[in-house]
């Protein structure tokens, strides 16, 4: 009976993981509540269902990886930067309810629970909010002392705000208020209004998020003076002056409305493109607006960055704020309606896509039959019919100024066919052919073998303590293998060893919160994101065991403590490992080595005497009990075996300090590439790049029509034409679910006379094809977020200026190539 009871509640489990399963695809709508589930444990967790191995059992829900820390008494704060599906898991409110049921949770600190919240507003979708807002709250005059953080869903209204706020600072409700924020108001107060009216207050049912509110910003509350005016209504330093009658059209800067310099660095280069500019100015687009048109914005996109660009030459202004193009912007790209910071170039291609669309002169597009022969005619032939049938569905003045042909060719490796075709493109993104590596550090744990005694007092057995690897070259995207050849380098280079240390005998794990957060195999590919890189050394023909140490607290409750490590044991034998256990414990212990050596303590308690600690196999996180081991009871060991060294507190404060284990880790070895990387990188290289033949990868095919199936062909692209303004996208970064990548190499770009003439397959005479720069956008920092900025080259001044959010500066030339640059912008000369 007992087993048909073990047998049903193995079913019950899998059933109710089976449905947390199909319950976290389920979709997601406004006002409910899901919870963030630490992806390692998820994982875990579905395969304990699928083999019901104890070992992996998750145990109870542990979201410990999450967290920046794990403090006592101050709350826990999710780490910056986590990603949905590489670092955790959705999981819907009954679904969480479930799996709660099934294995328990650590503790209420380990339930991380948000509301999902609506995004967009012609394309609305749903979100869970994970980061909610963080703001700085205070009263208008107050010091720094008297600021209140607090967190706040960016769905909460400024008149929501406001309330809580007043509240908070113990203002009277019947006193007129009103929010400040960046030197502006947000819901000012309509003194033509009468009092109490529905149109009182402005913006008062916007959102935090629409209004710019990011966490980080300072909130400040006003209350009205009894006599009726406002503290804000006196001269205070520092105020932005927006309007001015000395500027000059053009160098007018944009207020940051939120990590909105992406956009702003965006508007700055194309508002510098004069032959756009001057074709809004002159008002020419009212004749060309296409309102119909269904791959279009109903004209608003067009409309809106109009107004924008007629503000930024009207020469009345030296900033403005860009919230209706924003919001323009936000209506019809979800992606771009929040306060995140974003990618230049992809608002840069959304823009030119929308202005074209919104100004297509087309207003009926014909149906065009496109032919799929593969026959061989001249290139001249196809080109042509090519751009012609593109100009029948698009013409605008975004043709005109940005759009030219590429000519691309496909070859089967098996048949030989080629196929050509002419595609139009608005920009060229072109990757930079650098060598692509990184550097990591690293913690090296030698192996200890059985001849290998450690004792105490003797301070020569340097090379017995763990190493640390600076500045390891590693390939940015490789296997856990270049890892450990690159560790048995460089630690057989440095000679610390008396051996020879085999890349083949090196197990790489993360550890992270005194677990293994991953145990790699050697063929894995690795994260940019990896805690503490900890690499042993196991022996040949043996099981290796990963230990955790456990403190046992007086309540007979467990917490994991120090770092993890690795033992190597020759057969399944209690000594043995036991042995082994000690070994490893006492390079960074100062435990006894005997029972011998504890009698002669008198100060050491009976229960150390006879047991020093005691060994449990757990599940890989350290949180269940599997079986408790004993000398007289035989057991198996595989690398599957995950060992707990559970110490009683009094021998864990007695014997575990935590400098003498810092200490043990004190060795170093610097490696770096023999020739250093790469400094600079001609520009005239990156287009060549982007002209190279390459081969198609198994996850990017081409289907041959001959062969009748999908091939990893060869692929070649040719300039055939250039546009009248070409922009150039260095492509800097690199994302995938995995690898994330920023190349901060120099990309040496001229300010004139670059000619692209040399590139251009169609240029039978060998014409100079002349470019000249006009502007760059800048990125600074890495990919967590980083800064925005822009140089451009003034219409009026003839000379380059740096665009700094609000901030317009004269700029010297020398500055303008640097490596922060991203987007440039070339104008061809007439």
């Amino acid at each position: 009976m007992a087993s048909m009871d073990t047998n049903d509640q193995e079913m019950d489990c899998q059933t109710d993981v089976s449905e947390v399963l199909q319950l976290i695809h389920k979709p997601m709508q406004k006002g409910e509540l899901w919870y963030l589930l630490d992806k390692k444990w998820f994982e875990l967790c579905k395969l304990y269902v699928n083999d019901r191995q104890q070992v992996h059992n998750p145990g109870p829900v542990d979201n410990s990886a999450l967290f920046q820390s794990m403090p006592t008494t101050e709350p826990w704060t999710l780490r910056e930067r986590l990603q949905e599906e590489l670092d955790y898991q959705f999981v819907p409110e009954e679904g969480w309810h479930l799996l709660v049921k099934e294995f328990g949770v650590t503790s209420d600190e380990h339930v991380i629970r948000r509301a999902v919240i609506e995004q967009g507003t012609y394309s609305a979708y749903c979100m869970v909010e994970v980061y909610p807002i963080e703001l700085k709250l205070c009263t208008y005059g107050s010091k720094d002392v008297d600021i209140i953080i607090k967190h706040l869903s960016r769905v909460t209204t400024l008149a929501q705000l406001e309330a809580d706020m007043k509240k908070l600072f113990s203002v009277d409700d019947t006193k007129d208020t009103q929010l400040w924020s960046n030197g502006s108001v947000l819901n000012a107060h309509n003194e033509l209004s009468e009092p109490s009216s529905s149109n009182d207050k402005t913006n008062d049912n916007q959102s935090l998020n629409d209004a710019g509110l990011i966490s980080g910003t300072v909130v400040t509350l006003e209350v009205r003076n009894s006599d009726g005016t406002w503290p804000s209504s006196r001269p205070r330093y520092g105020v932005i002056a927006t309007r001015s009658s000395k500027c000059v059209p053009g160098l007018c800067g944009l207020m940051n409305l939120g990590n909105t310099c992406f956009m702003n660095s965006a508007l700055q280069c194309l508002s510098n493109t004069q032959p756009l500019t001057e074709f809004l100015l002159s008002d020419q687009y009212w004749q060309e607006l296409n309102t119909d048109n269904p791959l279009g914005m109903r004209g608003e996109i067009a409309k809106s960055y109009a107004e924008l660009i007629k503000a930024l030459w009207s020469g009345s202004h030296t900033c403005l704020a860009p919230r209706e193009f924003k919001l323009s912007v936000g209506r019809f790209a979800p992606q771009f309606s929040g306060f995140s910071q974003q990618d230049c170039q992809e608002l840069m291609a959304f823009l030119l896509d929308g202005l074209h669309e919104d100004l297509n002169r087309v207003k009926q597009k014909p149906y065009i039959e496109v032919k799929t022969d593969v026959d061989l005619r001249p290139d001249s032939v196809m080109s042509a019919e090519s751009w012609d049938n593109y100009k029948k569905r698009n013409d605008s003045i975004i043709v005109d100024t940005f759009h030219a042909l590429l000519k691309s060719t496909l070859v089967c490796p098996d048949c030989n066919l080629v196929s050509v075709t002419f595609d139009p493109f608005c920009y060229l993104s072109l990757p930079l052919p650098v060598k692509r590596e990184r550097q990591i550090d690293v913690t090296f744990v030698p192996t200890l073998t059985p001849n290998q005694q450690i004792d105490n007092n003797n301070e020569t057995q340097e090379q017995l303590k763990a190493i640390q690897i600076t500045r390891l070259n590693i390939p940015k995207y490789g296997t856990i293998a270049d890892i450990c050849n690159a560790v048995a380098k460089a630690v057989n280079d440095s000679s610390v060893l008396k051996h020879v240390v085999e890349s083949e005998r090196l197990v790489v794990t993360d550890v992270y919160n005194h677990r293994f957060h991953k145990i790699f195999g050697r063929e894995e590919s690795y994260s940019t994101q990896m805690d503490e890189i900890v690499v042993y050394e196991v022996q040949e023909n043996c099981s290796s065991v990963a230990v955790y140490l456990r403190e046992v607290k007086a309540d007979e409750t467990t917490a994991l403590f120090g770092r993890p490590f690795i033992v190597s044991v020759s057969d399944s034998n209690y000594e043995n490992l036991y042995e082994s256990v000690t070994q490893q414990l006492r390079r960074f212990m100062k435990i006894p080595l005997s029972e011998e050596e504890s009698d002669s303590d008198e100060g050491v308690a009976e229960c150390e005497r006879t047991d020093r600690f005691s060994l449990t196999f757990v599940n890989s996180y350290g949180s269940l009990d599997i079986e408790r081991l004993d000398r007289t009871k035989p057991f198996e060991l595989n690398n599957r075996n995950f060992l707990a060294v559970d110490l009683p507190t009094r021998v864990k404060t007695k014997y575990y300090n935590e400098s003498e284990v810092e200490n043990a880790y004190k060795l170093a070895v610097q490696k770096q590439a023999p020739n250093g990387p790469k400094t600079c990188l001609p520009l005239s290289e990156c287009i060549s790049q982007f002209t190279t033949t390459e081969r198609l990868g198994a996850d990017d095919p081409w289907y041959c029509p001959k062969c009748k199936k999908h091939q990893m062909a060869s692929k070649k692209f040719d300039l055939w034409t250039l546009p009248k303004v070409l922009i150039i996208h260095l492509k800097r970064f690199s994302y995938s679910r995995v690898y994330r990548d920023k190349l901060d190499i120099l990309v040496d770009f001229p300010l004139q006379s670059l000619d692209m003439g040399e590139y251009l397959l169609n240029n039978p005479n060998n014409e100079s094809k002349i470019y000249d720069l006009i502007a760059v956008a800048n990125h600074y920092g890495g990919l967590g977020g980083g800064h925005y900025t822009a140089y451009a080259k003034n219409c009026h001044t003839k000379k380059w200026h740096y665009f700094d959010d609000s901030n317009v500066s004269l700029a010297a030339e020398d500055n303008v190539v640097s490596k922060a640059a991203y987007v440039l912008f070339y104008q061809r000369r007439e």
